[in-house]
């Protein structure tokens, strides 16, 4: 399938980027000590890579075009066509919540900061599970309405392709 993007795959950093991660390593220097908050700043952030890397295997499986993966201010994201149909935007929005609760499932598991790692991945699961705007709830629940709620051939069979960000 091809999308609107011109340019193959990149990755995006953004400047403000840094601001989050310089408050999360000073929280977590306060919260766990110094000796952790590298650490612990450093699995949260494979968590947030995590989370956008399940929506990247799930949109490229179900042929949806991802052009981006980057850091902003408000954490990770991809940059990725709409999907063609509300199935697939419902499972490729799903796949970051549902990465943070496996990831944490597992962490569970493991002792020192295994406990913090799931705490931290359930709650972002939790927080992308929010419909608000642009969230992967907000989608979820369109995608939902799609089908279930007003279902048009439209919707059914595909919508217009446009660009979305997924955080």
């Amino acid at each position: 399938m091809s999308g609107q993007y011109s340019n193959p795959f990149h990755f995006e950093l953004r400047p403000d980027s840094m601001v989050p991660i310089a408050l999360l390593l000073a929280f977590t220097a306060f919260q766990l000590g110094a000796g952790s908050a590298v650490a612990a700043t450093a699995l949260f952030l494979a968590s947030l890579i995590a989370h956008e890397f399940s929506h990247l295997v799930v949109a490229t499986i179900l042929g949806t075009e991802v052009s981006a993966f980057g850091f902003c201010w408000k954490g990770a994201y991809i940059r990725r066509d709409k999907a063609p149909n509300p199935i697939c935007e419902l499972l490729i929005s799903a796949a970051g919540p549902l990465g943070n609760v496996l990831i944490a499932a597992f962490a569970l598991r493991l002792s020192g900061l295994g406990p913090w790692l799931a705490d931290i991945n359930l709650i972002l699961a939790l927080m992308n599970l929010l419909p608000v705007r642009g969230s992967d709830g907000r989608r979820i629940l369109t995608a939902i309405g799609d089908l279930f709620i007003h279902p048009t051939p439209e919707t059914l069979a595909g919508r217009p392709r446009t660009s979305y960000i997924d955080f």
